[in-house]
């Protein structure tokens, strides 16, 4: 089996929504002291999206790819990603506890959900909204991060609740704040809990969802890196960097204290977040290594993968390594149902089920049906379906098949049901080769061949290949438990 490992990443800066480009150009104000700028404008929050350097996944449509320039627009569109923003250096015990609706002087909240409009529930869909996403109530809406949608690369994008735009504070302009960015597809979730120090709900997934979230740059690293390598070639960021690199040494200074707030605002420095995905993307192969006859030939009818499918997503939180989804090891188990990621209607990935037929579920002998000359003995490969898989060490590979000997299918085919356990099987290595540790990891891609010799040996390969060009190594798993 070979799994791939790409580094999946959104950019989200926070810039304002009109579908305005937003293109750097814009005239620094310079205050003329940190707590007192001279221009006294209320200053919008803004958040625009770049395009990811690896696909993003959202609402169960298949992969979003930034070269699939028919669809990928569309599809982007189709995500709802949520933003919050809090006080950054956790003034008082109540900062995530605080909604933006009742903290009037905005200083411990400054994005959330509870100024937006709520949503309009279709009535002929109860389960969505008049914009085809998952409906939130009234009160769940409040809890919530403040809802926006993708407007375009490098454009602001459109917060869905228009008439509460979020703004930055004319009156405590030092204060400083932290970005917090998230989506959970169409994922059942639980109801939000907000806590001195984070925010989590728990979450149901069925193996067709992407959830993804992160928090904004730290300016401080960022602009202490400037300061070692000011020659660097600083990627996404190098627009923040030249804006930062315009700054006299004390406004420096200040900027490195209080971001963001109102203050680095007037600089046009806008929080930059770099979307994580949570989940794995695991792709599935077979191969045909037949042993029996010439006219042998097995159909695959069902693959499915067991695995911890329940657990809890922390959108927000004071200390940052308490972001992202966590499944417990020990969790509630489900067997999720392979995805096929055909196009839907309109030419969109659909990531249904994936349906096994007589026609697309058969795998043949080698030299059955006949293959281009030199190559004779080319296995035929099907494809297996998809999953988008909770990280950890604990999933099981369900295969089941129908062997049909000599191609008589007027004869009972041998079933099997053959079952690998993943467990301690897939090596995660890091960029210089080093090991990391078993199972799915978050924001990596998997791809398994399963090399099927007869209907009861069925044998996994396993090619890891970390994000940042880590090592290739295989790994024969052998025969599965099966009955018959």
């Amino acid at each position: 089996m070979r799994i791939r490992f790409l580094l999946p990443f959104v950019l989200l800066l926070t810039l304002y929504s009109c579908g305005n480009l937003y293109t750097g150009d814009e005239t620094p104000v310079l205050p003329d002291e940190p707590d007192f700028p001279g221009d006294k404008n209320e200053i919008p929050v803004m958040v625009a999206f770049c395009d990811p350097v690896y696909n993003v996944l959202t609402r169960g449509t298949g992969v979003i790819d930034p070269t699939d320039t028919d669809n990928y627009g569309k599809r982007m569109q189709k995500g709802l990603f949520f933003i919050y923003a809090f006080r950054r250096d956790n003034a008082g015990d109540n900062v995530y506890t605080t909604h933006r609706l009742d903290d009037i002087n905005q200083r411990y909240c400054l994005v959330d959900g509870s100024c937006d409009e709520p949503m309009m529930q279709d009535a002929a869909n109860p389960q969505r909204d008049k914009n085809g996403y998952p409906y939130l109530s009234p009160e769940q809406c409040k809890e919530h991060g403040k809802r926006a949608r993708y407007a375009g690369n490098g454009s602001f994008v459109n917060w869905i609740s228009t008439t509460n735009a979020p703004y930055y504070s004319t009156q405590q302009q030092l204060d400083p704040f932290n970005f917090f960015a998230y989506c959970y597809d169409d994922a059942q979730i639980g109801d939000v809990q907000r806590t001195t120090d984070r925010i989590s709900f728990d979450v149901t997934v069925d193996g067709s969802q992407d959830l993804m979230c992160a928090s904004a740059t730290n300016l401080g690293t960022l602009i202490s890196e400037i300061e070692k390598t000011p020659d660097k070639n600083y990627g996404d960021y190098q627009e923040l960097v030249n804006r930062l690199k315009q700054l006299h040494p004390d406004e420096l200074k200040t900027v490195k204290t209080y971001y963001y707030s109102t203050y680095t605002a007037y600089f046009n420095l806008w929080p930059i977040i770099r979307m994580q995905h949570q989940m794995a993307y695991v792709k599935v192969k077979f191969r045909s290594v037949l042993n029996g006859g010439t006219s042998d030939f097995i159909r695959i009818k069902s693959v499915r993968l067991e695995t911890v499918h329940k657990g809890t997503f922390t959108v927000a939180a004071y200390d940052l390594n308490q972001l992202g989804a966590h499944f417990p090891e020990n969790g509630e188990r489900a067997e999720l149902l392979a995805r096929d990621p055909s196009e839907g209607e309109n030419g969109e990935a659909a990531w249904r089920v994936k349906t096994w037929t007589n026609e697309n579920g058969t795998l043949y002998h080698p030299k059955h049906p006949p293959v281009e000359e030199g190559e004779t003995n080319k296995p035929t490969e099907l494809e297996g379906g998809t999953f988008l898989a909770p990280p950890g060490n604990n999933a099981r590979l369900i295969i089941e098949t129908e062997y049909y000997r000599d191609g008589d299918e007027s004869v009972p085919p041998v079933k099997a049901t053959v079952t690998h356990n993943l467990k301690d099987i897939i090596i995660n290595k890091d960029n210089t080769g080093n090991f990391l540790n078993y199972g799915f990891m978050r924001s990596r891609e998997y791809t398994i061949t399963a090399s099927v010799h007869g209907s009861q040996d069925i044998r996994i390969d396993v090619q890891p290949v970390s994000w940042v060009n880590g090592g290739d190594f295989d790994i024969d798993i052998g025969e599965g438990e099966f009955e018959n």
